[in-house]
Formats: structure tokens, sequence, C-alpha cells
């Protein structure tokens, strides 16, 4: 059996939750006692996750260990499954905004060598108390740089990602950290009037879930880089995030709707609050 081509343990590691294995289960048991239930954009299973009965689930896959795979938000569904009151009783009163935040920081934190880039990339982007940092995160879809399903964004639409930077970073103490799944985006950014005070962490740009024809460095350092970007967001004085789960989670994380905007499905730019993300994208959540 071929192990990940990457390590997820390179990048983050277990926090207050131990999920790390010392072998996989498929070492273990062998490949024909466990499956994978593959749920990506899988719009049914999200619509009645409130009523699945995850028990039964498993059984009908008639295997001793599944593994399920999935990239929606569930967190709705979870918190009103009748099925796991008690064992879901902490998601009672909560948004999925929280949920998803309190979820991410029991299991996550950035491992040992990640979390000390960030520390000198803070110290490098944010050299006293009275620096800011002003981020934005563009995510165009299918462009020339990456593999995507649709166009989220067009690129004769950026002038109002560069009003919205330059209008937030008139002084030199205020950095600004711009990241997109297109390279051009990256390139045009730094011709503007803010581009002297942009600060960047490195790395390949790929989408994570469909680089199947890169290899396995490139995927990894795409991995990386994403993890860290997506990090270095949830720090952010400003963020204006855009339509993707990477700044969506930063916000959720970051836990303020001060300095938060909205980079719309219309094209424009609004402050917007956590809770009210899904709502305003039309996310599945």
């Amino acid at each position: 059996m071929l192990k990940p081509p990457c390590n997820i343990l390179d990048y983050v590691v277990p926090n207050l939750v131990n999920w790390s294995l010392p072998v996989s289960f498929h070492e273990v048991v062998g490949k024909e006692n466990s499956k994978v239930i593959n749920l990506v954009d899988n719009v049914h299973f999200w619509a009645t996750v409130k009523t699945t009965n995850f028990t039964q689930l498993m059984e009908e896959k008639g295997s001793k260990y599944t593994y399920m795979k999935a990239n929606l938000d569930y967190s709705k569904g979870l918190r009103d499954n009748k099925l796991y009151v008690r064992q879901l009783s902490w998601m009672a009163n909560l948004s999925n905004d929280m949920i998803l935040s309190t979820l991410y920081k029991r299991v996550f934190k950035l491992s040992e060598r990640l979390e000390q880039k960030m520390i000198n990339f803070m110290q490098q982007a944010l050299p006293t108390s009275s620096h800011r940092l002003i981020c934005a995160h563009v995510r165009m879809g299918t462009n020339p740089d990456i593999r995507d399903t649709s166009v989220r964004f067009h690129e004769n639409n950026l002038s109002v990602v560069w009003k919205f930077l330059a209008t937030h970073s008139k002084s030199d103490k205020d950095k600004v950290f711009l990241i997109s799944d297109s390279e051009n985006v990256w390139r045009m950014g730094r011709s503007q009037t803010f581009g002297h005070r942009m600060v960047a962490s490195g790395g390949p740009v790929n989408h994570v879930d469909r680089s199947g024809s890169l290899g396995t460095e490139e995927r990894c350092a795409g991995l990386e880089k994403v993890i860290f970007d997506q990090h270095v967001l949830m720090q952010c004085d400003v963020l204006l995030m855009s339509f993707s789960g990477v700044s969506r989670m930063a916000a959720y994380i970051r836990g303020t709707h001060e300095g938060l905007y909205c980079l719309t499905r219309k094209e424009d730019i609004v402050p917007c609050e956590p809770k009210n993300i899904p709502k305003l994208y039309r996310i599945m959540g």
C-alpha cells in the first residue's frame, strides 16, 4: 500500500484531541478490510446529514474501518441531528462559524517547524506593535495557473481589490499580504501603489484537491503554502475574504467582524460578519 504523498503532520499536528495514528488502518487490517466513502461535492449527503445514522452508514459498507472524504460544511446538519444530541450537545447554541472555529482549534495547531516559520514571518512583516497587516484573498477559480471547476472572479474587475487595499494601507506601517490562486494577481498587485508594502510567504500556487498531474514535491509544497497562508490570514488586522474555504475558515478562526470584508459573488466588497458568511455566499452550511 503506497503512503499518501504528503504527511499532514509536517504542517499541522494534534492540539487538544490526539487524532494521529502510528500506522494507518490500511496497514493494520489491509485494504480489503477498509473502505473509502467519497462524498466530495455530494449535495444529497449535505442535505441529509441532519438525519443520517453514521453507524448504519458504516455498517452498510461492510468494512471494519471506513474513511469518509468530503468537502462541504456539515456543521448545521450535525448540530441538528437528533441521533447525536448527547455527543454534540456543545454545538446546540452555536452558529456555523463558531462550530467550525471550535473544532479547528481543538483538532489542529501548526507543526513546530511551521510555527517557527510563522514567528519569523510575523516579525518581519510587523516589526513593531504599531504595524498592521492588511490582507486579501482573491479566489479567481479557473485560470492559467490552476485547474478549477469554474471562474469565481474576473480579472477585469480586480480594480475593486486594488482600491480596497490602497485605501486600507496608506501608511508604510501597513503591510499588505495578498494571496490568490492566480500568480498573475500577485504580479498585478506588485505594480499597484501599495506594491512596495507587500509581504509574501513564498511557495508554489496549486489546487490541493486537483493537483494530480503535479509531482509529489510540488504538490506537498503547495499544500504547505495554503496551510501557512491560511494561518497568516487568521492574524490579519484587516481581512478581505472571497468565495473560498481558505479565507472563510480564516475569518471564522480570526473570530471578529472588526476589519472583515467580503468580496462577493457580484464582485463588489462589503463589510461582513463571520456568522453571515454562508448566507452571503449562498454556501451549503
